[in-house]
């Protein structure tokens, strides 16, 4: 994950010190949408142990328009050649887009008292932070019987930073998608059955897209609805497969053909 950009000035005048502004990328939160950068101020003598100066300077590196760190004072006596200073660290949090990305945002570092010194340099690399996908395609029907209903959908077309585990299949026993409902197990295929249905019964489906992201727990938004309806009546099973038959019944000792009508909100409809 780490980004790592490093500034540095060294002036060869005493104090011989090089001033340092570091950024690495150390954490990102998918909750909060956002990454943690780690930015120091760091200085180094270049000189002699006795290399330093009694007046009062400040060494700041800063991310603008985020935050800084900042080291004031007198320069410190004693640190032996090549030996650190000061070394002073902050973690600055650096916001995403809506879609997780997040450009390049530009450090500086400015050096005042012992020396006069502004350095500028552009930090990106921020890894993208996962979102919810797409919604997969609006469900088609490609079977219909009178117990079960298989669906084909097309994939979600944008994994928003992190793969695809999964599709949820949901329906309701009604055209509203009203009440409880009922969710067919999660696999990452693209045609699903859903069994156990009840001849002549209106149903209403939909698909959800799941990824590895803590955004809505994975689940993207909704797909397209479709209302299908299972098969009614004049249908039997015959060795393992549904058929089409015809309903009869005996009047005055005669077998007659009837029809298989289903009341659809108040008002009958020719069923099967």
């Amino acid at each position: 994950m780490a980004q790592t950009r490093r500034i540095t000035f060294g002036p060869t005048v005493a104090p011989s010190t090089e001033y340092g502004e570091g950024a690495d990328i150390v954490a990102q939160s998918q909750a909060g949408n956002y990454s943690v950068v780690r930015v120091s101020a760091t200085a180094i003598n270049r000189g002699s142990t006795g290399a330093y100066s009694n007046y009062q300077g400040a060494h700041t590196a800063a991310i603008d328009g985020y935050g800084q760190v900042q080291h004031t004072g007198t320069m410190p006596a004693g640190a032996a050649s090549n030996s650190v200073r000061w070394d002073d660290v902050t973690d600055i949090a650096i916001g995403h887009d809506s879609a997780g990305n997040k450009g390049a945002v530009t450090l500086r570092q400015t050096i005042s008292g012992w020396f006069s010194n502004v350095q500028t340099a552009g930090f990106g690399g921020f890894p993208r932070i996962p979102k919810r996908p797409s919604p997969p395609g609006t469900p088609v029907a490609t079977l219909v019987l009178p117990t079960s209903i298989t669906i084909s959908f097309t994939a979600s077309t944008d994994n928003a930073g992190s793969a695809i585990t999964g599709y949820l299949v949901r329906y309701w026993p009604n055209p509203e998608a009203t009440g409880a409902y009922t969710d067919v197990s999660e696999t990452n295929t693209l045609t699903r059955t859903i069994p156990d249905l009840t001849p002549g019964t209106q149903y209403r489906i939909v698909v959800y897209a799941k990824n590895g992201s803590a955004d809505n727990g994975g689940y993207s938004n909704v797909s397209g609805a479709i209302v299908v309806r299972t098969l009614s009546g004049a249908w039997a099973k015959w060795e393992g497969a549904w058929k089409r038959t015809a309903p009869f019944v005996k009047v005055a000792g005669i077998w007659k053909a009837v029809s298989v009508f289903i009341k659809d909100a108040g008002i009958w409809k020719r069923g099967g």
